[in-house]
């Protein structure tokens, strides 16, 4: 499945992976480590420029998966997406991240989701560690912690 991606190619600068598009859109992803665990990381992407709107691109998803079959060849880097609903998205996200999920991780790859509810606010969280991380019960354990403490 991996081979299907066909990723723009994409270039590293100050920690971030930049890449444009033939409509002239540009994008960037990056990790960002957190302090609950060694290894941890949260993972974003943003759109910098507008290129040509209304173009649908798939490469663009095939670049960012790319970029975190990337960072998963390391197994004791682990990531935690947080999906929250400040713009009412969480859940597009989610099945974003999911569908991604389902498509090119391996089965090693654990996907691990909590959610959650206050008044007026929406949590999905998703925990992915591998199989063989050594750290994959106290990870688990973060995670629920983490989700406890954004609903109280």
């Amino acid at each position: 499945m991996l081979s299907s991606l066909r990723p723009y190619d994409y270039w590293v600068e100050d920690e971030q992976y930049h890449f444009k598009t033939p409509s002239g859109a540009t994008y960037v992803a990056y990790f960002l480590k957190l302090p609950f665990a060694d290894n941890l990381y949260t993972f974003n992407f943003d759109r910098l420029d507008s290129g040509v709107d209304g173009m649908v691109d798939a490469y663009v998803s095939d670049t960012i998966c790319a970029i975190l079959v990337k960072f998963f060849q390391n197994h004791l880097d682990s990531m935690l997406i947080t999906c929250d609903s400040s713009d009412g998205r969480e859940m597009v996200r989610k099945r974003l991240f999911e569908s991604w999920y389902l498509s090119y991780a391996p089965p090693e790859l654990n996907k691990i989701d909590r959610c959650g509810q206050t008044e007026g606010y929406n949590l999905v969280l998703s925990l992915f560690v591998w199989d063989d991380n050594p750290d994959k019960e106290r990870l688990i354990a973060v995670l629920d912690e983490y989700c406890n403490d954004l609903l109280s």
